[in-house]
């Protein structure tokens, strides 16, 4: 009999490296809870939490290909944990996604429930790999908490970036648009979802308040889809706006603002600048020819930093002249702030004055009868 001899050859692999996470993508592991108005944020019901475990492996030999492997996980679990107690989690409130879509990949969970005050969750993840190299199975197992904090108050809490009260400048050639934007508040968090915010803007005419919008006002420039305003500063004389807004869990939203509702004030005052001067000045100074029939006369006005200010849209200035003799009275002459005076030949002197008067804010021009006025377009004709 011929000699047998036997051995083996094995292959050997190095470990898998691998990398095994859960981050959340959407939402937040820890809700506020207002216990006198049974209101959590955020609501799961409405705004869902999204976590997403993730494997990646290297392979030292490359014989596997690097990267994700979420799709190749088998054996996937998700458990809750309560009150020390492990279970499946419940289905109506809890949805495992056994293939990628979304933006999120196989693996993950969303949660639809809001978890109760001092009823803390532990979800509980198990999957497994098969590293057909080795024919061997890895196994990953992680843990996240799902939690509740109480808060006395989860009210809405709304701030705006205004002061409670604007002075506008009518010279201001440069500040004719004021905008005033909303944040909304719900504890320490900025609400995000917009869904569940209403937001009113009122004005107050004559201690009558009705709704701010280009129906009711000239000063209405815009709002966007998060309460921001904007206003034209040209058609304020003074504003007094009020801005309601309320949180709503359920996403209806009230046509008209609670009883509870917040309310922020923001109040515009038209105001002419302080030690505003004006100066004149007439032709020759003054000194005319013998023939002279007419002369001119300019008025200049001043800001309190000496700078020179234009006066057309702001102030209605009338020249006025009269004989330099007793008895005789002043006639209107012009109007305007670069203007043509007229002189009477016959008379040696001739005594002028100037009359400035501040033009209110800009209006919507009305019939005797109070009905507004539009061009053939139906614009709306102004002052």
């Amino acid at each position: 009999m011929g000699i047998l001899l036997e051995d083996k050859v094995r292959r050997i692999f190095q470990p898998l490296k691998t990398a095994f996470s859960m981050y959340v993508v959407g939402g937040s592991t820890v809700q506020l809870h207002d216990a006198d108005n049974n209101i959590y944020y955020p609501d799961r019901s409405i705004t869902e939490l999204m976590i997403q475990p993730s494997l990646s492996i290297v392979d030292p030999d490359k014989v596997l290909a690097n990267g994700n492997k979420n799709n190749d996980m088998i054996q996937i679990q998700w458990t809750q944990v309560v009150n020390g107690v492990e279970s499946p989690v419940d289905e109506n409130y809890f949805e495992v996604i056994t293939a990628a879509r979304d933006g999120l990949l196989k693996g993950a969970i969303i949660v639809k429930k809001n978890v109760p005050y001092l009823t803390p969750y532990v979800l509980k993840f198990y999957a497994e790999y098969y590293d057909t190299r080795t024919k061997t199975t890895l196994k990953f197992i992680d843990k996240i908490l799902l939690r509740t904090s109480s808060v006395a108050n989860l009210l809405l809490v709304t701030q705006i970036d205004k002061a409670s009260s604007e002075i506008c400048n009518p010279m201001d050639a440069t500040d004719v648009l004021s905008v005033i934007k909303p944040t909304y508040h719900l504890g320490k968090d900025i609400i995000s979802d917009l869904t569940k915010v209403g937001w009113w803007w009122k004005q107050v005419v004559a201690g009558v308040e009705e709704d701010f919008n280009a129906d009711n006002s000239l000063a209405f420039v815009s709002t966007a889809s998060d309460g921001t305003l904007t206003v034209n500063k040209e058609y304020v004389g003074d504003l007094l706006l009020r801005l309601y807004s309320g949180y709503f869990p359920d996403g209806n939203i009230p046509a008209l603002p609670p009883a509870n509702a917040n309310v922020n004030e923001v109040r515009y005052i038209r105001r002419f600048p302080k030690n505003l001067t004006f100066q004149h000045y007439i032709g020759g100074g003054g000194q005319l020819s013998a023939k002279a029939t007419k002369t001119f006369g300019k008025v200049i006005g001043m800001d309190g930093n000496g700078r020179v200010v234009d006066l057309s849209k702001t102030h209605f200035i009338t020249w006025q002249t009269k004989k330099s003799a007793a008895g005789t009275t002043y006639q209107d002459a012009a109007y305007g702030q670069d203007v043509v005076l007229p002189v009477d030949a016959a008379n040696n002197e001739t005594d002028v004055r100037i009359i400035i008067n501040e033009l209110e804010h800009r209006k919507a021009l009305a019939d005797k009868d109070g009905a507004i006025l539009v061009d053939s377009d139906g614009a709306i004709l102004v002052s």
